[in-house]
């Protein structure tokens, strides 16, 4: 049964004629949003990662900070957070 349920999620949803349009504006939208998040200081961030952020020592550590703010938010925060940062 879950085979069948994998296969079926394969072909109707991963595999569907427009999927890979919408994952790739999903890319986009997403690395459009590190970039704004990174190029700030990280003003923008949740004030849960802002201290992560500052206390960075290198690019790595800032980066892996940007990343886990954008990994909590939800879809719809995403879409949000990219309108109000980098439009």
């Amino acid at each position: 049964e879950v085979a069948a349920m994998k296969a079926l999620a394969d072909l109707y949803v991963f595999q569907r004629p427009d999927a890979e349009r919408a994952y790739q504006w999903q890319r986009d939208l997403l690395q459009e949003l590190v970039a704004g998040l990174s190029s700030e200081d990280g003003r923008h961030l949740d004030p849960v990662h802002r201290p992560v952020f500052a206390a960075a020592t290198s690019d790595d550590e800032r980066l892996r900070s940007v990343v886990d703010q954008v990994a909590s938010l939800t879809d719809h925060s995403v879409i949000v957070w990219h309108r109000r940062i980098c439009v």
